[in-house]
């Protein structure tokens, strides 16, 4: 007797990207998918063939156009066999998501989780903090301990649809394990990016994320890579991106927008340590230096949002995690507890009006363990 099929499975998540989302569809079997929003239909296709054979989907919707829909319907077509001739389906299956852009007036409340470390319930617990989906999730990597199996690597957008359901935007970052596995070398099938890169800004209503991302944080030769990482030459490349980007910020008039810069690895925390010398972490001094200079002197974020240390902290000056003396508040975001299956993650409401911030950092039983008052005045 053979087993009963399951039912075909719909879940999507709205990643931001720019002025874009990419939607991130999960299914169950291998399936043809389309999203449809408004009158135009979105397809997961390469140079006009459609994939099947993937565990996740995306689909690159103009944010204007959702936005003003409101929602968007995702189509499967479980495929029973793919065929050079008459590929065998089962009748298509939809489902219909409501979405809610972050607001463009009121308070913005945004949820930060990072270093969960496979927490999975934890990590979709913590968010629930503000008792329903906050406007904003943020996961900023590291939400799996490597990318080796299909499984690891599509866990953050299994956590961020266990949060918002599809119907509130997220921003996912890579963070320095997601770079190790089998499946690293293909993590832009698995993950929101621009066009393949893991860095790129986001625009949201009076708000601007300029997403940055170090890779690994140790030297490319070190042995636990095994020869599997070139990430100096890719800081490189990120280094001319970060230089022009912010060039043409300087060519643009201020519209007044909060901006802020969201990196799993602090760049500007030297870790030396005096006693034993230059410590394994301690990497890409100048080229992280540039960084630091870019954002002080020409993006000037409001504050910087960052994981990696497994500390939450507000750092205002320099110091301890920030030696190369950014100029802005410094927020640590995440930590995980393994030995109680919780997650501290970061709340964040944002008053745009009157430039303030309230960061409070809580578990995943939304117990507050820290509350601090933050100006966002230049």
């Amino acid at each position: 007797m053979k087993p009963k099929q399951s039912e075909p499975e719909i879940r999507a998540v709205v990643c931001a990207v720019r002025d874009a989302y990419e939607i991130c569809v999960l299914t169950n079997h291998e399936s043809l998918v389309s999203v449809r929003v408004g009158d135009e239909t979105y397809y997961y296709a390469d140079n006009g063939v459609r994939h099947s054979r993937c565990p996740l989907h995306k689909f690159r919707v103009p944010a204007e156009k959702l936005n003003a829909a409101g929602a968007y319907t995702v189509e499967t077509e479980w495929m029973i066999k793919r065929l050079p001739y008459r590929s065998l389906r089962r009748p298509p299956v939809s489902r219909t998501f409501r979405f809610t852009p972050v607001p463009d007036e009121g308070p913005l409340r945004i949820y930060h989780v990072s270093d969960s470390h496979g927490l999975k319930a934890a990590s979709v617990n913590a968010a629930g903090f503000f008792g329903e989906t906050p406007d904003l999730l943020i996961l900023n990597g590291d939400i799996a301990s490597h990318t080796h199996t299909p499984k690891a690597a599509i866990l953050p957008i299994e956590i961020a649809w266990g949060v918002t359901k599809g119907e509130r935007p997220c921003v996912i970052t890579r963070g320095n394990h997601d770079l190790r596995g089998k499946c690293a070398e293909n993590l832009s099938l698995y993950y929101p990016t621009d066009r393949g890169r893991f860095y790129y800004p986001v625009y949201f209503p009076g708000l601007e994320i300029l997403v940055l991302e170090c890779g690994e944080d140790k030297v490319d030769e070190c042995a636990e890579y095994g020869g599997t990482i070139c990430c100096h030459a890719y800081r490189k490349e990120e280094t001319a991106f970060l230089r022009e980007y912010c060039d043409q910020k300087q060519k643009e008039p201020d519209n007044g927008d909060i901006r802020v810069v969201l990196s799993h690895i602090p760049f500007m925390h030297t870790d030396y340590d005096p006693v034993r010398g230059v410590h394994e972490f301690d990497i890409e001094q100048e080229l992280y230096g540039e960084w630091v200079r870019l954002m002080n002197d020409v993006y000037r974020p409001r504050f910087g949002l960052f994981g990696h240390i497994h500390q939450v902290a507000l750092i205002e000056g320099t110091g301890k995690f920030n030696e190369k003396g950014f100029t802005r508040p410094l927020i640590l975001g995440g930590k995980p507890d393994h030995a109680h299956k919780s997650v501290v993650g970061t709340s964040l409401v944002i008053d745009r009006e009157k430039e303030e911030m309230t960061v409070r950092f809580t578990d995943s039983a939304h117990n507050v363990l820290e509350e601090h008052a933050v100006s966002l005045h230049l």
